[in-house]
């Protein structure tokens, strides 16, 4: 893994006080979109999941430079509910363009509910209380 780590964020990392409190620093970010997958609504959690899902899309954000410690950094903080994959996004411009992105494991499942997980809800209190 490069310095020039490229990561698809669609949940509580797309907000920068989230990303500098995990990296200690806010990175270029831009939006784009990830198809084939769905983002959706945890039981009794505040971020969401990402799942494959043909025929849905998720609107996100695309960060650029991340380095190895960073990644590392990044994985603790998803925890063991995700695993890293290397997807293709696009970006608004229409590139497609490799990245990880973090995929709700199997083995959590259970905990999902069949909601769209909205950004948009999350309030800054509740931004807040993540950091």
């Amino acid at each position: 893994m490069s310095d020039n780590t490229q990561l698809f964020v669609y949940g509580t990392l797309m907000w920068p006080e989230i990303l500098k409190a995990v990296i200690d620093r806010i990175p270029v970010m831009e939006d784009a979109l990830l198809e084939g997958y769905r983002r959706l609504k945890i039981k009794d959690a505040v971020y969401p999941a990402l799942i494959k899902a043909e025929s849905h899309s998720v609107q996100g954000k695309l960060i650029r430079g991340l380095n190895y410690n960073e990644i590392v950094l990044i994985d603790d903080y998803e925890g063991d509910e995700y695993e890293r994959k290397e997807v293709f996004i696009k970006t608004l411009s229409g590139r497609k363009e490799a990245a990880f992105v973090y995929v709700f494991s199997e083995d959590y499942r259970e905990r999902l509910l069949d909601e769209n997980w909205n950004p948009s809800e999350i309030s800054e209190k509740l931004l807040r209380s993540l950091l």
